[in-house]
């Protein structure tokens, strides 16, 4: 009897709000996963390309890093693209069990559009059931003047995927400061709607500690690389949290 293979796992980072912390949560999740030949990374994020550009440097040259622009000249999902994207995951000869998808705001915006008025939600089950996969939404969330925005994405998530597949959400700690009540209000809609509620970006940014982390982050360096033992181990510590 043929042995079938290992599930593999699709994250998408998502939010239609720009600034949020998208990026910065891939960086987090390429260094949690960065020995693991299996773990692929794309950066989708068109307008900004953080992830491909900057953040996630230290991947070049390992085959585990690219770019995809999947949008059109109209700022729409380029359907044929994107579809051919998700079938190559489940080829047998595609080399990765883990890939991390970094969609940008817009990005972000066309896929919910995709899937509730070209597609019915429900093809990505199919897919999954036919291609032994496992899609996973992970969708950040900052507070202040973003809350709402973001809370409101999360919904439309909820509504479109939260049946079939997993959604994870990924609060930014850094934009929640101050604001408190709002993190409460997240950490009630997460139980209520029963999504795992996940937390990162603790550091301040203006510390001396995160400057030297932002710094690292910006010249695309990975854990391996931090030599200031007070950053290392905050961004350790935050890839074991999420």
């Amino acid at each position: 009897m043929e042995k079938l293979r290992p599930i593999r796992t699709i994250h998408f980072q998502i939010q239609s709000k720009g600034g949020v912390g998208k990026s910065y949560l891939t960086y987090l999740l390429a260094n949690k996963h960065r020995v693991e030949t299996d773990a692929f990374f794309i950066d989708a994020d068109a307008e900004n390309k953080t992830s491909s550009s900057q953040n996630l440097t230290f991947l070049n040259g390992t085959s585990r890093l690219a770019f995809l622009s999947i949008l059109d000249k109209e700022n729409k999902i380029k359907r044929d693209l994107f579809t051919k994207m998700l079938e190559r995951f489940g080829m047998d000869e595609f080399p990765y069990q883990k890939v991390f998808v970094d969609l940008g705001a817009t990005e972000s915006t066309q896929l919910l559009r995709l899937f509730s008025d070209d597609f019915d939600a429900s093809i990505l089950k199919i897919m999954e059931e036919k291609y032994r996969l496992r899609y996973v939404f992970n969708v950040v969330i900052a507070g202040n003047t973003a809350y709402t925005a973001c809370v409101n994405f999360l919904e439309k998530v909820q509504q479109l995927f939260q049946e079939n597949h997993t959604i994870n959400i990924y609060a930014n700690a850094e934009e929640f400061r101050d604001n408190y009540n709002q993190m409460e209000n997240l950490k009630e809609l997460a139980e209520l709607h029963k999504l795992p509620l996940k937390v990162f970006g603790r550091t301040e940014k203006n510390s001396t500690v995160g400057n030297e982390i932002t710094q690292m982050i910006q010249e695309g360096k990975s854990l391996d690389d931090y030599s200031d033992m007070f950053a290392y181990y905050q961004i350790d510590q935050e890839t074991q949290l999420i």
